[in-house]
């Protein structure tokens, strides 16, 4: 059965993914980009504007797109994706976009199973990847759909 997650990325870094059809995933996520297989569903939590950059004025706070794994896990270290940090996401996994909508985080974090009864959020998405419910996975596409 495929899984779902949930990627938290920068605008500017969801665009080079987006472009390059290509997510990377940190060193320190290794065992979990191998359990990554294509047909896989990817939601992009876009966390804020820039790579290392936060505060109020560089925040999004949104849901979408939407996409699937389409081919195996592989190792590159060659830098694509900005990080204040210097870290080079080299774990990759090919994707296709399967929707382009989004969603505010405050719209749709209500109706989420793993969030519910939750002040702060925001710490599940901390992580950069975490894994989601069949469940939360519709929610989430549905509420992504209805706003494109």
């Amino acid at each position: 059965m495929a899984q779902k997650y949930i990627v938290t990325i920068s605008e500017d870094n969801l665009q080079e993914t987006l472009k390059r059809k290509l997510i990377g995933l940190q060193e320190r996520r290794s065992k979990l980009a191998k359990r990554i297989h294509p047909g896989d569903t990817i939601i992009f939590y876009i966390s804020k504007k820039r790579a290392g950059y936060g505060g109020l004025r560089g925040s999004v706070s949104e849901f979408g797109p939407v996409v699937k794994v389409t081919g195996e896990e592989f190792f590159s270290d060659i830098p694509i994706w900005n990080s204040r940090s210097g870290e080079r996401f080299p774990h990759r996994l090919p994707i296709s976009i399967v929707w382009e909508g989004r969603v505010k985080a405050g719209d749709v974090i209500p109706h989420l199973k793993f969030a519910q009864g939750k002040e702060r959020w925001g710490l599940y998405f901390l992580t950069g990847i975490r894994e989601v419910s069949e469940e939360d996975c519709i929610t989430l596409l549905t509420a992504i759909q209805k706003k494109k």
